[in-house]
């Protein structure tokens, strides 16, 4: 059983996890690593591996807490889903991704709003259509450095020219899928 300052210590962490504030929720966790149980090491480790960008460590405890048979909050656990869908889209493994977002609709639907299960099936249309796609790969012939301007929502765009036009698009690094037309 979890005493009442165990529980405060991970709620706590937790809340700030959920609030994206991630740098304050890692400090904290390591501040009182001791306090937590094995389970709520692992699970808080999950959430900030994934937010450090370390989708694999995220991905080995988000198994660990899937292998037993553990007491995880189905809430939580599904949060944990949404995060290991974003580590197999990270990892470019799309058939991965594609099944870990059948999971919450399939075994969590209750606990999805209409809202949200209309946004996870839209999202597996998405990771569908990849599931057999290779992973993506980055080739460089050679180097240089790109100049971007924020514009006036504070975006990042980049500003292309060919001969006498130009046109800024948007650069997003945090888009799941990129493209450029």
């Amino acid at each position: 059983m979890y005493t009442e300052s165990l529980a405060q210590s991970f709620n706590g962490t937790y809340s700030l996890i959920q609030g994206k504030n991630y740098f304050k929720a890692k400090t904290q966790y390591y501040e009182n690593k001791n306090n937590y149980t094995t389970i709520e090491q692992t699970i808080i480790e999950a959430f900030l591996f994934n937010a450090f960008n370390n989708p694999t460590k995220s991905n080995k405890f988000i198994k660990k807490l899937c292998q037993k048979p553990i007491c995880v909050h189905d809430t939580i656990m599904l949060e944990l889903l949404n995060v290991q869908t974003d580590n197999y889209i990270k990892l470019y493994k799309y058939k991965e991704a594609k099944k870990t977002i059948e999971k919450p609709l399939t075994n969590y639907e209750k606990y999805l709003s209409e809202k949200e299960s209309k946004d996870l099936n839209n999202v597996l249309k998405i990771w569908t259509t990849f599931e057999n796609e290779a992973a993506q790969k980055i080739k460089t012939n050679n180097q240089k450095p790109l100049k971007l301007k924020p514009d006036k929502a504070g975006l990042k765009n980049l500003e292309t020219r060919i001969k006498e036009d130009s046109v800024s698009f948007i650069f997003d690094t945090g888009a799941n899928i990129s493209t450029v037309s």
